[in-house]
């Protein structure tokens, strides 16, 4: 085994676990709660160790969406385009089940997180339109993504599962029905 495959493994250890100290702080802090100090003591790791990976928290947060954006691109590259549900929809209602708590606060502080990651969703949800050789407008894609996030939003309000398979295929519905209307 050579010696850059170790250090490569380290280096994504290290990074992962500092995603990870972050998702879990920001279960129970706002963005401008959080600090360096905090992220690393959350995920273990040294403050050294996390400057040589990034230089602030927004650019761990870059780093977040930047990986969340590859996977999943990756995930609807493979997906079969038969496959009934929308690979994007089924990965959001996953992420926001296990962080219901941060997504609530998110939505009522005027949280720049929470835009970004509207957005890397609705690039994330044209890709895979495109993919299934379906197009929407940029139009569209702002109403479904809306709407999406408003349905999750009232469900953990009603304090409903987002998870039930009826939930999403509701919302998937509702995604074809907006695109089949144009």
């Amino acid at each position: 085994m050579n010696d850059n495959s170790r250090i490569d493994r380290r280096i994504e250890r290290t990074r992962q676990a500092l995603l990870q100290g972050l998702q879990a702080l920001l279960q129970h802090k706002s963005w401008d709660e959080i600090n360096v100090r905090m992220i690393c003591d959350q995920a273990n790791i040294a403050r050294s160790s996390f400057y040589l990976h990034f230089q602030n928290k927004q650019e761990l947060m870059d780093f977040a969406f930047s990986n969340l954006n590859d996977r999943l691109s990756r995930d609807i590259v493979f997906a079969d385009q038969n496959q009934s549900h929308l690979v994007s929809l089924l990965w959001l209602v996953d992420h926001i089940s296990e962080m219901s708590d941060f997504f609530i606060r998110s939505q009522t502080s005027q949280n720049a997180i929470m835009s970004r990651f509207q957005s890397t969703f609705k690039a994330l949800l044209e890709k895979e339109l495109y993919h299934k050789s379906l197009s929407a407008t940029d139009v569209q894609l702002t109403f479904i993504t809306g709407g999406i996030f408003a349905a999750i939003t009232d469900c953990i309000h009603r304090q409903k599962k987002i998870n039930d398979q009826l939930f999403v295929d509701d919302i998937e519905r509702q995604i074809f029905q907006v695109l089949k209307t144009a």
